[in-house]
């Protein structure tokens, strides 16, 4: 169980897993001797999934409230907001908290600009994964064939690829490469894998080289590189350096005022003139899976948390995004 909040010693927050249920109970206000405990939000109606949750006091010393961030949507951009605890149960009107911790502002500042972002984390209560839905919108990434969670899983974060299998696709639509101005991944290649090939990390394309956008790791040079073809000429190619195999990398391509920027973890890698990609539907998408007729390869490692931005975002975002993934995706609840 994960204690979150501070407050008087009788009162605490905990998520709570029973068998394939996960839920938030709560100990508030208790005097000694029996304390309830109840379920959260998850059970009830009408009121919004908080995420990166905490406890927080709005009127003195005892923890009153169970809060955290509200994902944005269509109308309204994201927030933290509070749910005063009512009885045995909370209330119906979440609040805005006018000051978040540092967890939930991380959280906040990433999704500033965002279009969507797929964490591609395995729920804890499901041994079979078929589908990874985004956090904005309903489209999801498709593992063919689903995706089997081992007993032990040393990392939840991800979706491990041994050269291109399970394949992912999207499912339901497109990804949003034409929407946004900058793509951000974790990825992590295996070092059992002694192919020298570049691999496909995400594909996006017609045909092989025809209006293709593409992400492909380079094991012999350690690179990620971003390669843009309008029709079949290639009109632009940068790479990220330092990639590690057996560890997570942060890699982010992003367009801003005529020029391309790589970065790797937090660190700018390269800056490149150029055009920015062709809006063109293509027909053909696929992450770590090449196609049929393209000299790259297969991949294989794992590959977490793509997200795409409308535009391009400034480095304190950037360093968000890796404290996010590295740090609060890391611990046992999201």
């Amino acid at each position: 169980m994960d204690a979150t909040g501070k407050g008087n010693k009788r009162d605490y927050c905990r998520m709570v897993s029973w068998g394939e249920d996960t839920f938030l109970a709560c100990d508030l206000g208790s005097r000694g001797g029996y304390s309830y405990w109840f379920r959260s939000i998850t059970s009830q109606d009408g009121l919004p999934s908080l995420e990166v949750p905490y406890s927080k006091s709005f009127g003195g010393s005892r923890v009153d409230s169970y809060c955290g961030v509200v994902p944005p949507t269509s109308l309204e951009p994201a927030t933290a907001k509070c749910i005063t605890v009512k009885g045995a149960g909370f209330g119906s009107v979440p609040k805005t908290d006018p000051d978040p911790p540092d967890a939930a502002r991380t959280r906040l500042i990433t999704y500033e600009s965002m279009v969507n972002w797929f964490p591609l984390v395995y729920p804890a209560d499901t041994k079979s994964v078929g589908a990874f839905p985004g956090r904005i919108g309903d489209l999801a990434i498709r593992a063919v064939p689903e995706t089997t969670l081992p007993e032990s899983y040393p990392d939840r974060r991800g979706v491990r690829i041994w050269r291109g299998s399970p394949r992912l696709m999207p499912a339901g639509g497109s990804l949003p490469i034409n929407e946004s101005a900058c793509i951000s991944l974790m990825v992590k290649p295996s070092s059992q894998d002694d192919a020298t090939s570049e691999q496909i990390i995400l594909y996006a394309a017609d045909g092989p080289y025809i209006n293709e956008c593409s992400i492909v790791y380079n094991p012999t040079s350690e690179t990620m590189g971003l390669r843009i073809y309008d029709g079949k000429s290639l009109t632009m190619r940068i790479q990220a350096d330092g990639i590690k195999k057996d560890t997570w990398n942060h890699v982010l391509f992003q367009y801003r005022n005529g020029f391309w920027e790589s970065w790797t973890m937090t660190r700018l890698s390269h800056k490149k003139a150029g055009s920015r990609h062709p809006f063109t539907r293509r027909g053909q998408q696929m992450i770590g899976h090449s196609p049929s007729g393209h000299t790259a390869s297969h991949f294989s490692g794992s590959i977490a948390d793509l997200r795409f931005y409308r535009n391009p975002i400034p480095k304190i975002q950037i360093q968000g995004i890796h404290d996010d993934f590295m740090i609060l995706q890391a611990r046992p609840t999201l």
